[in-house]
């Protein structure tokens, strides 16, 4: 029995064409495919990157004032403090007015640094610790007049400065506090 090669070959060669075409459209149709889900990727990755910049660029903002606040906070409360200690020295060869005067003075000079800081960030600072900053001026204002307008023989001066003292170091706690979960509650995506 002779085998006619030359039929075998024909007779499969429609076969070996369609696979191979069917092949090739399928590659074709798999690269067009991949450009498509590539784009896709691309446009998706640049959207993460612009709000992981954004939210980088947000928490250094963030975490800058909130530094640069708590060092005027520290300020602002130590010459608070130091308006009327409860230690108190003062210098024999001042007047109770010039002693006043210059510790206003210190404190005032303390004060508008930190008000500067706090109104100059003001659309930076979450809304709690805003407030909080906010009540922490007034209670530092208080104790400024309380300080300069009240005698130290009248009823209730020291009261008052305790008072005050005790509500400026709750604030102040409080404000840490807001910050710290402030800070923690800001996540920097990579």
């Amino acid at each position: 029995m002779e085998i006619d090669w030359l039929s075998v070959f024909f007779s499969g060669l429609p076969a070996v064409i369609v696979g191979a075409s069917l092949t090739y459209w399928f590659h074709k149709k798999l690269a067009k495919q991949k450009g498509s889900f590539d784009k896709e990727i691309l446009t998706l990755q640049s959207k993460i990157d612009k709000k992981s910049y954004v939210h980088r660029i947000q928490f250094e903002k963030e975490f800058n004032i909130y530094t640069e606040i708590w060092e005027k906070l520290f300020d602002l409360n130590q010459k608070t403090l130091s308006l009327r200690p409860i230690f108190d020295y003062v210098d024999p060869s001042k007047t109770r007015e010039e002693t006043i005067r210059q510790r206003l003075e210190e404190f005032g000079e303390c004060y508008n640094t930190f008000v500067k800081t706090y109104g100059t960030n003001k659309p930076f600072y979450h809304e709690e610790v805003f407030n909080c900053l906010k009540a922490i001026l007034r209670v530092s204002r208080i104790e400024a007049i309380d300080y300069e307008q009240l005698q130290v023989s009248d009823r209730g001066y020291w009261d008052k400065q305790k008072q005050n003292t005790e509500d400026l170091e709750k604030l102040i706690e409080e404000c840490c506090v807001l910050i710290r979960k402030r800070i923690g509650n800001i996540q920097v995506s990579d």
